[in-house]
């Protein structure tokens, strides 16, 4: 259960990140200092997802495993912001 707990702490934190990096990428695209590239237009309509609250007390496993992905999925998110 307190792993669970954890992971949604982790997933949150990993969405804030990626609302950064997003917020910082479209700074940079204002600014000019982004250079359009083939993905440049796919990142300008890219949000990052709010992740989806799980139940940690009914299916702490499978909460577990949704937290995870929704974490890995938005570091991606963010890496992919912060990398162009």
């Amino acid at each position: 259960m307190a792993q669970c707990q954890t992971a949604h702490t982790d997933t949150m934190d990993a969405y804030n990140n990626a609302v950064r990096a997003r917020n910082g990428f479209l700074h940079r695209f204002e600014q000019g200092q982004v250079p359009d590239g083939p993905y440049t237009g796919d990142l300008l309509g890219l949000e990052p997802a709010k992740p989806t609250a799980m139940d940690c007390n009914t299916d702490p496993q499978r909460a577990l495993d949704a937290y995870q992905r929704q974490t890995t999925q938005l570091n991606t998110v963010a890496q992919r912001f912060t990398n162009m």
